[in-house]
C-alpha cells in the first residue's frame, strides 16, 4: 500500500508512487482527509473598469457630447464650458486610448471621468492612481477624486482636489501617478449607488486634443505594471452597467422569442436573458415599435407597441438578469412563436443601463 500525503490529504493506493514523471496512476486510489485553502477566482489589483478602453459597446466615435453623457463605456463626459467636445476610441495597435478633442473655436475646459462602485473598499488605505497620457499641444491634467456616499448617505467629500497634483501633458507619450489616502469611512453613512469618482480635467485649445490609456486605480503608493484583463472578461464587467442589442445596419438583432395569447393572438409576451446580472434595475430604451417586428413561421407583423420590464418586480428577489418583453402586434398572427427583431436593415438598437 502507498499513500501520497498533501497537507491534511492522503491519497491511498496498494501500489502509488512518485517517480520523475509525477504521480504513477496504474493503481485504484482513494482520497482521505479533508482538502482546505481558498478558492481560486478573480483578484482585480486595478479597481478601475475598462482602464484598457477597450469595450465601447456605444460606439467608438461621438461627436459633440453633452455633459453627462456615456462614451467609452465606464468614461462619461461630466462637463465641458462651451460644447463641441468630441470623443474617440483609438487603436494604437498596441494599446487602446481614449482621445478627447476641443471642436471649438476657442479654448475649453473638458471634464472625462469614471465612477467605481463600492467606495467602502477604498476605506483609509493608500492608493495610487496611474496612466499614460500625450496631446497634441502642451497642456495640464487636473486630476479629481471624490468619495461619493451614495443616496441617503454622508455628504460627498473632495479626496483630491482641482489644483493638488496637476500633471503637464506633452506631445509624447508617458506614464503619470497620483497617490492618495481615502477617508476613514467606519463611522460615515454609506447609501446605495455609492462610489468613488476620478475626473480628468484639461483646458484644451481650439481644434486641440490629449488622449490617455492604461487607467489603473491600486492599492499603495507605487505603481505597478499595468494588469492585463482579457477583453471577454472586461467586456463581462462592462455589462453590468450597460448593455446593447443592434446599432449595426443590416444585421439580425432579436431581443427575445414571444408566444401568443391563446385569447388574443396579437398579443405576445417572452423574456430577454442579459449576459450578466446588472448592477440594479435597468432603464430600458427601444426604438419606436414601427421599428419593431414579429417574425414568425409563414410572415411577419409590426409591432403597434413593445414594453420591456424587470421579470422580478420585487426589490427582496430582485433578478437583474431577465427582463420582460410584452408587445402588442398590429394584427392577429394566430398560434406561433414570434421572434421580437429590430429592423434589419437600421442602426436601431435596444439599451440597457444600470449606470452609476
Amino acid at each position: 500500500m502507498g499513500a501520497i500525503t498533501r497537507g491534511h490529504a492522503n491519497l491511498i493506493g496498494s501500489g502509488g508512487k512518485l517517480n520523475a514523471d509525477g504521480l504513477d496512476l496504474t493503481d485504484d486510489y482513494a482520497f482521505t482527509g479533508t482538502v482546505s485553502g481558498t478558492p481560486i477566482s478573480p483578484s482585480f489589483k486595478n479597481k478601475i473598469i475598462n482602464g484598457d478602453i477597450s469595450v465601447s459597446q456605444r460606439g467608438t466615435s461621438f461627436s459633440d457630447v453633452a455633459s453627462g453623457d456615456y462614451t467609452i463605456d465606464r468614461w462619461k463626459m461630466n462637463y465641458r464650458a462651451i460644447g463641441n467636445a468630441n470623443i474617440a476610441q483609438v487603436d494604437n495597435k498596441t494599446y487602446k486610448s481614449l482621445k478627447v478633442t476641443n471642436g471649438n473655436a476657442s479654448t475649453q475646459e473638458i471634464v472625462m471621468g469614471t465612477r467605481i462602485e463600492d467606495v467602502t473598499q477604498f476605506s483609509n488605505e493608500g492608493f495610487v492612481l496611474s496612466f499614460f497620457a500625450k496631446a497634441s499641444t502642451s497642456c495640464t491634467l487636473d486630476t479629481r477624486v471624490f468619495e461619493n456616499y451614495g443616496s441617503g448617505g454622508s455628504t460627498t467629500v473632495t479626496r483630491v482636489a482641482s489644483g493638488s497634483q496637476n500633471k503637464t501633458i506633452t506631445t509624447s507619450r508617458q506614464r503619470f501617478s497620483i497617490t492618495f489616502t481615502p477617508s476613514d469611512m467606519s463611522s460615515l453613512t454609506i447609501g446605495t449607488s455609492n462610489f468613488l469618482e476620478i475626473n480628468f480635467s484639461v483646458s484644451l485649445a481650439a481644434s486641440a486634443n490629449w488622449e490617455y490609456d492604461s487607467v489603473q486605480l491600486e492599492k499603495g503608493t507605487t505603481a505597478s505594471d499595468f494588469e492585463f484583463i482579457p477583453f471577454d472578461v472586461q467586456l463581462q464587467r462592462c455589462q453590468r452597467y450597460y448593455y446593447s442589442v443592434g446599432g449595426v445596419n443590416n444585421t439580425y438583432k432579436r431581443i427575445s422569442t414571444n408566444i401568443t395569447n391563446p385569447n388574443n393572438r396579437n398579443q405576445t409576451a417572452g423574456l430577454h436573458f442579459l449576459p450578466v446580472p446588472m448592477r440594479n434595475t435597468p432603464t430600458v430604451t427601444l426604438p419606436s415599435a414601427s421599428s419593431i417586428n414579429g417574425v414568425y413561421i409563414g410572415g411577419a407583423n409590426t409591432f403597434s407597441s413593445v414594453s420591456i420590464s424587470n421579470q422580478s418586480e420585487a426589490a427582496s428577489d430582485a433578478d437583474f438578469s431577465i427582463l420582460r418583453v410584452s408587445g402588442t402586434l398590429g394584427s392577429n398572427v394566430g398560434n406561433h412563436a414570434v421572434q421580437v427583431e429590430l429592423t434589419y436593415g437600421s442602426t436601431d438598437k435596444m439599451e440597457v443601463s444600470a449606470e452609476l
